[in-house]
């Protein structure tokens, strides 16, 4: 699918990285870049280990229905990309 549809995908990650970069505080400290940090090295060390792929959740969407979060340590998880993609933009409580 990637390879056939370039373009949808450039702009889906474009779009992203300006979501992301919209959702990131200005206060947020090194130490709160250094969690976050620590949150993706999680999921890729996850990855490694199961070789099941794991990505970076954003617990409160950036880009939610019904709520957008921020893009802190606290609203970070490791997930399943299965997982993940069946929560789409949703806030789900786990």
């Amino acid at each position: 699918w990637l390879a056939n549809n370039v373009v949808k995908t450039r702009i889906y990650q474009a779009f992203r990285r300006a979501k992301v970069i919209e959702a990131t505080p200005p206060w947020l400290t090194k130490e709160h870049r250094y969690q976050i940090a620590l949150i993706y090295k999680e999921a890729l060390r996850l990855s490694k280990e199961t070789g099941v792929m794991y990505h970076v959740d954003h617990i409160v969407p950036l880009a939610g229905r019904e709520v957008s979060g921020l893009h802190l340590p606290r609203h970070l998880q490791a997930i399943t990309a299965v997982d993940n993609h069946r929560k789409s933009n949703k806030l789900e409580f786990t």
